[in-house]
């Protein structure tokens, strides 16, 4: 059963104007550049790519998600742990257009 429900905003360029995205074999495509999104548990997902930001709610619509943490990482060796300058106290998973990205995102519900 799913418990969350990622929304995400893709933007291309500095103007900050969501843009579509291309879906191709399981895979998306932003500006040519591929986007990977992996859910790697009931409450855990791996973003890798630029220009995005990313919120959840429950799938059930009961309650609220909030961000238990986001670790940032160079390939599998992790950097840092974001604080809540960078996750906006926790509401929402974010990786700036034009730098390449890989995050850990551990969500709950409250």
């Amino acid at each position: 059963m799913k418990r969350f429900i990622l929304l995400i905003t893709f933007f291309v360029s500095l103007s900050l104007s969501a843009q579509p995205v291309r879906l191709e074999g399981g895979r998306l495509f932003l500006k040519g550049e591929p986007f990977l999104i992996l859910e790697l548990g009931p409450a855990e997902f791996l973003f890798q790519g630029t220009g995005c930001v990313a919120t959840l709610k429950p799938a059930d619509g009961k309650g609220r998600a909030g961000i238990q943490s986001i670790d940032e990482y160079d390939g599998l060796q992790p950097l840092r742990r974001l604080n809540g300058d960078e996750d906006h106290q926790g509401r929402h998973l974010r990786i700036p257009f034009g730098e390449t990205g890989v995050q850990r995102l551990k969500v709950y519900r409250y």
